[in-house]
C-alpha cells in the first residue's frame, strides 16, 4: 500500500509509520494547524474587545437598560462573552468587568464591583 504526505500528498519512503515525505513538509503541517489555531483564538479576542468597547460607551453615555435587539444592532456579538450564569429566573452575561443581567425582555448594564472581577 503506497503512503502519501499529509502535506502534499506525495509518495512517502519509508517506515511504516511515516506521515510526511520530508522534514519540510511536517514542519509545514504542524505550523497550519497552529496557524488556525491562533486565528480562531485571536477573532474570539478580537470580538469579545469590540463587545467591551461597546459597553464601556454605553455606560459613559448613560445606557445601562437595552432590548437584545438594540445590543446587536450596536455591535454587540454574543460569541464574544466571557462568561454566563443562568439560573432559575435570570441570566447573567459577562464581558471581562462588564455585566449584563437580562430581566424579561431587557438587558440591564452594570460594572462589576472591583472585588467581583477576576484576579
Amino acid at each position: 500500500m503506497e503512503k502519501k504526505c499529509k502535506q502534499c500528498e506525495r509518495l512517502v519512503v519509508g517506515r511504516s509509520d511515516k506521515k510526511f515525505c520530508s522534514d519540510a513538509c511536517r514542519i509545514d503541517h504542524h505550523n497550519q494547524q497552529k496557524k488556525d489555531a491562533y486565528d480562531f483564538r485571536n477573532n474570539l479576542i478580537r470580538v469579545s474587545e469590540g463587545n467591551r468597547k461597546l459597553l464601556h460607551q454605553l455606560l459613559d453615555e448613560g445606557i445601562d437598560k437595552l432590548k437584545t435587539e438594540e445590543l446587536l444592532v450596536k455591535g454587540f456579538n454574543f460569541n464574544g462573552i466571557t462568561g454566563i450564569a443562568p439560573t432559575a429566573k435570570q441570566i447573567e452575561i459577562y464581558c471581562y468587568e462588564y455585566r449584563l443581567l437580562k430581566k424579561g425582555e431587557w438587558f440591564i448594564l452594570s460594572l462589576l464591583p472591583v472585588n467581583k472581577r477576576m484576579k
